[in-house]
């Protein structure tokens, strides 16, 4: 039971570190942030948190700080549900 509660908490941290970094377009490593998942195996053990590849959301603002050399601003894969 303790380890489902351990599991069931780390994905709810997983969650609410993604919805806190849904606009951050420069990380400490750079570039933006990467949604991050975690791996669970059949026996609800945490195996790891990984980073998700995907798309990253482009927006034209030449004016933005972290905007790249053409003036896009490359935001996280995070997709923020309808209401949050």
């Amino acid at each position: 039971m303790a380890k489902i509660l351990k599991t069931t908490k780390t994905s709810i941290n997983v969650y609410y570190m993604n919805m806190a970094n849904v606009n951050t377009t420069m990380t400490v490593t750079g570039g933006p942030y990467r949604r991050r998942s975690l791996i669970v195996n059949k026996d609800f053990e945490m195996v790891k948190i990984t980073g998700v590849p995907g798309d990253l959301k482009t927006v034209f603002d030449p004016g933005h700080p972290d905007a790249d050399s053409d003036g896009y601003i490359f935001y996280p894969n995070v997709k923020r549900k309808k209401g949050c």
